[in-house]
């Protein structure tokens, strides 16, 4: 009997109970604080010594291509070194207004590094819980490679993050069949791509796991929708590559070492 009262006290039944529950409120402050401090030493981390990193390897790519080359032209073209369009166009800008340096080619990649930190827990905080998004985006926050990426004029770490929000954006469109989350999937999709086509496997895959899921049992309604957007997606990157593409029947001018010269004083 007395086993049989102390069960269905409902005070003493779990961590959760009466007697835990003011406990409760101090691990939500203690998660909390450690998504803070993730969040300060990764933007540290990534922000440190920022100011004196010099351009080394494929970063050139783009100023090379930059100085030779017109907006539409680096618009319309693949070049035959793996420069980013946007990031190229990016940087022309600043070339022909306030100016090339260091700092304005590496900001776009900290700005994203530091966004990723910071919108990532919350696009995810409907599905997983607070411990879990702490401990997440402590990991990223210490993470060496995107650290890197996040010093470096590639388009790496802007990627990264536009890879996780479009994988996020489809499974919110999956469960929630909101248009809004699908048009912000296939920009973040599209803009990856165009920033660096290996994001491409990683932003579409999520149509492969779907589809097996719709099969299973097979469900019409929802292969339809997958069908759909597939089309919205296909349709802007098929254009994009097909603009790409132009060059490839110029590839051997291309090429050609006529078309590469070196940098001369002045020209930065």
């Amino acid at each position: 009997m007395t086993r049989a009262r102390v069960v269905s006290d409902p005070s003493t039944v779990a961590v959760g109970g009466a007697p835990f529950a003011h406990l409760l409120p101090l691990q939500g402050r203690v998660w909390n604080a450690l998504l803070l401090v993730a969040f300060v030493v990764g933007a540290a981390l990534r922000a440190w010594q920022i100011d004196i990193q010099v351009l080394i390897d494929d970063e050139w790519h783009a100023v090379h291509k930059l100085l030779r080359a017109g907006p539409l032209d680096i618009l319309t073209h693949l070049g035959y070194a793996d420069y980013s369009i946007p990031l190229a166009l990016y940087y022309q800008w600043l070339y022909r207004t306030i100016g090339l340096s260091e700092w304005g080619m590496h900001l776009p990649s900290l700005i994203a590094g530091i966004g990723l930190l910071l919108i990532g827990p919350r696009l995810i905080a409907r599905w997983v819980p607070l411990p879990s998004r702490a401990v997440w985006t402590a990991l990223m926050a210490i993470s060496p490679l995107l650290v890197y990426h996040s010093k470096v004029a590639r388009p790496y770490a802007l990627t990264s993050l536009l890879t996780f929000v479009a994988v996020v954006a489809f499974h919110r469109w999956w469960q929630t069949e909101r248009r809004s989350d699908g048009w912000i999937y296939i920009a973040a999709t599209v803009l990856a791509g165009w920033l660096h086509a290996i994001t491409l496997p990683f932003t579409l895959v999520p149509f492969l796991y779907y589809a097996v899921r719709a099969m299973r049992p097979f469900a019409r309604a929802d292969w339809m929708r997958l069908a759909s957007l597939g089309v919205a997606t296909a349709a802007p990157l098929a254009k994009q590559n097909a603009r790409d593409n132009r060059t490839l029947t110029s590839l051997p001018s291309i090429l050609r070492p006529c078309n590469t010269r070196p940098i001369v004083d002045g020209e930065l």
